[in-house]
């Protein structure tokens, strides 16, 4: 069983179901999920998809899934969860924007959601849950992991040395696409959401170089989309 649940969760099987999950989307559910939101994911699984190849035959790298080690996890992700949505709650009141100031990280993940996808979340099925629970995060988090491990082999750097100012550098660069990406695409356009989208892709990449594995990245993502699905709204 061990075994089977990494193959499940490897790299190649995840881009499978990714790219099979959006393909399905795209010729099924078009007025449900809406082409825009799948075309835009294709485009990220076809990334994945070339980068995952260019890691096998040309990119060497430290970063790479871990047997045995889904507890450790678990508590990595689950402590990143409990940090961010106390910087969020941090940020706004420091900020002093009253109006939100009881709103929590996850409401604000949520509100995120719907102004992106423009479905209605008055009914939350089992497809969407996984759409916006599991296949999205993932999706994201692979991406920016890929685009991290790139850049540092392009420039002769170690990812996981997290003492090397040029691996910060690296980040930061990565964590400005991302939130360059949901402002233009994903339409946030809130200075403090901003902010935290640019800390949580932040967190993210500190939990990769740190563990040296993605799978803590991917279930901190995951785990603030389901809870922002279950108490968001």
């Amino acid at each position: 069983m061990p075994s089977t649940l990494r193959k499940i969760t490897s790299e190649p099987s995840l881009i499978t179901i990714i790219l099979g999950s959006l393909l399905l989307f795209a010729t099924t559910f078009e007025e449900e999920i809406g082409t825009k939101l799948v075309k835009i994911y294709l485009v990220m699984a076809v990334i994945l998809l070339f980068m995952y190849f260019l890691k096998k035959d040309i990119i060497t790298t430290e970063i790479q899934q871990k047997e045995g080690n889904s507890a450790d996890s678990l508590l990595w992700a689950g402590g990143t969860i409990i940090v961010f949505t106390s910087l969020y709650s941090l940020v706004n009141m420091v900020f002093g924007r009253a109006a939100e100031a009881g709103q929590t990280a996850f409401q604000s993940f949520f509100s995120a959601l719907v102004k992106f996808s423009g479905i209605d979340f008055s009914q939350l099925t089992p497809v969407k849950y996984y759409l916006f629970g599991f296949l999205i995060p993932i999706t994201e988090t692979l991406t920016i992991i890929s685009l991290f491990i790139f850049v540092a082999w392009l420039f002769n750097v170690s990812a996981t040395n997290l003492k090397d100012p040029k691996v910060h550098a690296i980040i930061l660069l990565i964590c400005t696409a991302f939130t360059y990406f949901h402002l233009k695409v994903r339409g946030i356009n809130n200075n403090i959401d901003l902010a935290m989208t640019f800390l949580f892709a932040y967190l993210s990449l500190l939990l990769v170089a740190k563990r040296k594995e993605p799978e803590s990245a991917n279930e901190f993502h995951v785990g603030t989309n389901l809870l922002a699905l279950k108490y968001g709204v």
